[in-house]
């Protein structure tokens, strides 16, 4: 809606028109309506009205000339009391937008994942531009060098929005998409805030749970021995082979052919690496978790068990008794836990397996980042 201060045209005064009559545009048209929106006291409906009374005292001949005097100056009375609230509201607001800049730079500080902070640092940008857009267009004293991220307000604003109706829309359009940039790094932050509040849960749940069971069952077996007898805890009685006559071979998992303390003892090299990482790597670095708490298990039981059977085959340690037997158990669950820790023992031991017996030597692997690996 557009809104004329001007003067009526002749033909307006001497025929009788509706509510709509047409006016001879001044230089004193403004494009209000953005502001509006500004201020939610101020109804455009006044303005309207405003309009309609105009136009009812332009088309009316005949009339008191003090009497239209009368009610011109009411109007324009009315009409400057607009004027000056939505003055009032526009440079009032500029001062809470002159500092979004900085805002803005606090919550990029708080954003830890990387992906959020790239799209909270580009809109970051964007708002530093559309600040010094407006600090243009209200040709106020120069920003300081080096700091774009405030408006400065040395001079007085002289900013009238009727007067100036294409420089105060281009003010409220840049302000309106400052605030807009400005909630969507707010949801940012939520957001980082929510995946590592989750990461935290998640990580802290696993640990308590894999800690209970290669910790806390084990001692109580140790403390409670019928513990062991209950069906589901079975397993415990795989983490003391060690100190047991009984040699590997005789306790297997019959599916696989595979004892079972192989396979603890590989889970418990991959919960060490595990905790290694987390402990190394801030928690917004915890992208991968998953595959850490999920697939580093599988990786390492799978690998123990295939080194297991390259072992009891006799390729490097033969077994011709009862004593190099247990030694020889021993070492297989060292290898196992030392498979499940670190991606690089496995590495070597299967590139030798793989020289010895293709006769090649295998062409050395690009070094990988030692971020995406475990304690190696």
């Amino acid at each position: 809606m557009r809104v004329s201060i001007g003067t009526p045209s002749e033909s307006d005064r001497e025929s009788k028109t509706t509510s709509h009559s047409t006016y001879i545009k001044s230089d004193n048209e403004a494009a209000y309506q953005p502001l509006l929106n500004l201020a939610a006291s101020v109804n455009s409906v006044c303005l309207e009205e405003y309009s309609k009374q105009l136009d009812d005292l332009w088309s009316t001949p005949n009339i008191e000339i003090t009497r239209v005097r009368k009610q011109l100056a009411d109007i324009k009375n009315k009409v400057d009391l607009i004027d000056q609230r939505l003055n009032s509201l526009l440079n009032d607001s500029i001062g809470p937008i002159s500092i979004r800049g900085n805002v803005i730079k606090m919550y990029v500080s708080r954003i830890g994942h990387l992906e959020f902070r790239k799209e909270a640092e580009s809109n970051y940008e964007i708002i530093n531009m559309l600040l010094e857009s407006i600090s243009q267009i209200l040709e106020t004293a120069e920003c300081p060098p080096g700091d774009s991220t405030t408006i400065s307000t040395n001079k007085l604003l002289q900013l009238n929005v009727l007067k100036d109706g294409d420089r105060a829309s281009a003010v409220v359009g840049a302000m309106i998409a400052i605030e807009l940039r400005r909630l969507h790094v707010e949801q940012l932050v939520r957001k980082d805030r929510k995946r590592r509040n989750k990461t935290l849960l998640l990580v802290s749940t696993y640990i308590l749970v894999i800690a209970i069971c290669i910790i806390i069952l084990p001692l109580l077996t140790t403390i409670f021995p019928k513990v062991s007898d209950i069906s589901f805890l079975g397993f415990i009685k795989g983490f003391n082979v060690v100190n047991s006559t009984e040699s590997l071979s005789s306790q297997p998992i019959h599916l696989l052919g595979i004892p079972a303390a192989v396979i603890i003892w590989s889970f418990i090299g991959s919960f060490a690496a595990t905790i290694h990482r987390f402990n190394r790597r801030s928690v917004y670095y915890f992208d991968d978790a998953i595959k850490w708490m999920i697939t580093r298990h599988v990786q390492g039981i799978v690998l123990s068990s295939a080194f297991y059977l390259i072992l009891t085959s006799g390729l490097f340690l033969p077994s011709s008794g009862d004593s190099q037997s247990l030694i020889k158990d021993k070492v297989i669950l060292v290898l196992s836990f030392l498979i499940g820790f670190s991606d690089r023992f496995v590495d070597s031991v299967f590139n030798t397996l793989i020289e010895r017996y293709s006769g090649k030597s295998k062409s050395p692997e690009p070094k990988s980042n030692l971020c995406d690996r475990d304690s190696e």
